[in-house]
C-alpha cells in the first residue's frame, strides 16, 4: 500500500498533476512534501468539526450559560 501511494503521487506529479494528501499529523507533511507534494486537504477533520457542533453545538451553549 506505501509503495503505491508513493508512486500514485510521483507519478502525478510528473505528469504535471498537482496531487494532494490528506494529513493526519505534522509527521506526514514531511513525507509528502519530499514526494513533491505541495498541496493539502484536512477536510476530513473540518467536516467531522462541522457536524459535530451544527449537531451539539446550541447543547453546549446552553449548558455553558447554565441553562
Amino acid at each position: 500500500v506505501v509503495a503505491a501511494k508513493k508512486k500514485t503521487f510521483e507519478t502525478a506529479i510528473r505528469m504535471g498533476v498537482p496531487p494532494r494528501a490528506e494529513v493526519n499529523s505534522s509527521d506526514q507533511v514531511k513525507e509528502y512534501l519530499d514526494m513533491g507534494v505541495r498541496h493539502f486537504s484536512i477536510g476530513t477533520d473540518i467536516s467531522i468539526l462541522f457536524n459535530f457542533w451544527k449537531r451539539e453545538g446550541e447543547q453546549i451553549i446552553k449548558a455553558l450559560q447554565g441553562s
